[in-house]
């Protein structure tokens, strides 16, 4: 998706959560999670290492690191604000933490 230019990405993500919520399945193969919808499959070298919920995997970071997985930047400032005591949770998109933030 990071061919497509801001506007068109929004077209294109919005699609296809459409598409989902008609009951498509959608597979992405990707390093970035920011657009992860239901459940994360982590393969390497053609086996699979383990399935994730989104909020899940971020608790091990060693999986990132060890597959050299990008953590979308809204999700890891939130866990770094956590951290500091500065949020209660973390997110995965930058709308929900400023509605949260600043409702």
């Amino acid at each position: 998706l990071d061919i497509f230019p801001k506007s068109e990405k929004k077209i294109f993500v919005d699609l296809i959560m459409k598409l989902v919520k008609n009951g498509l399945t959608v597979i992405n193969f990707t390093k970035k999670l920011d657009i992860v919808l239901d459940r994360i499959i982590l393969i390497s070298k053609y086996k699979v290492i383990g399935e994730y919920e989104p909020n899940k995997i971020y608790e091990n970071d060693e999986l990132f690191y060890n597959h050299n997985l990008e953590i979308p930047f809204i999700t890891d400032l939130s866990v770094k604000l956590k951290i500091y005591g500065l949020l209660d949770k973390e997110y995965f998109s930058m709308k929900e933490m400023v509605d949260d933030i600043w409702p």
